[in-house]
Order: C-alpha cells, then sequence, then structure tokens
C-alpha cells in the first residue's frame, strides 16, 4: 500500500483517539471496513508506529520537566511518586531486593526523662 494523504489524516485521527473508527471513516468519506482494511497492513501500520514514536520524542522533554516540577509538589506521596518514576525510567531503580537478617542481638535500651535541670549539671 503506498500512503497518500487520506491515510496520513487517518493516522492522525486515530492517534488523537477522541473519535470513534465510524466516526473517522466518516469525517474521511471512506467506508469504515476500509479503515478497518488499513489497521490490518502492515504499511500502514508502520507509518502509525512511526508517528507515534515522533509524536512520543518530541513531547518527552515537556514530560520529563512535568515529573522534575512535581518533585517539589505539596504532597509527599507525589513528590515520592515522581522521585521513583524518574529513578526507575533513569536505570536508577535498585535490581533486587535484599532482605536483612539480625539473629541473637541484645540491646540495651536507656530511656532518660532529660529536662533542663538536668543539662545544667
Amino acid at each position: 500500500m503506498e500512503l497518500k494523504k487520506v491515510h496520513q489524516k487517518a493516522i492522525v485521527l486515530l492517534f488523537e483517539g477522541d473519535k470513534k473508527r465510524s466516526e473517522i471513516a466518516s469525517e474521511l468519506q471512506i467506508a469504515e471496513s476500509t479503515l478497518y482494511n488499513w489497521l490490518k497492513d502492515d504499511t500502514f501500520t508502520t507509518a502509525y508506529d512511526e508517528y507515534v514514536k515522533t509524536i512520543m520524542g518530541k513531547s518527552s522533554g515537556k514530560a520529563l520537566n512535568t515529573m522534575l516540577s512535581l518533585l517539589s509538589a505539596k504532597s509527599e506521596m507525589v513528590r515520592f511518586n515522581a522521585a521513583k518514576d524518574i529513578m526507575d525510567r533513569g536505570g536508577l531503580a535498585p535490581v533486587e531486593k535484599q532482605e536483612i537478617k539480625q539473629e541473637n542481638l541484645n540491646y540495651e535500651i536507656v530511656i532518660d526523662d532529660w529536662d533542663d535541670e538536668d543539662a545544667e549539671d
């Protein structure tokens, strides 16, 4: 299949995702079955995938800036999730969990009621 302007318009409309396929077919003045056939065609689907990659590539800087700005959010959970996501996507996440086990350790806990009078002595 050779991609024409109508195919390119279909790719854009499909990507935007705010219309049903029947609405897209109607707007393009094609039968809905034609659109379904295009979606089965390797050339069309490859062009669609390339379009998605291009749009995502152009949006990645803005998306990263949004994530970085969330590091200053008021909500501790939002800040945590933003930091975790940035670390994960940057390949800086822990690879595996490690269990730390301590056996046969005795601790002495001293609780002292410290106040100002004790500090002066």
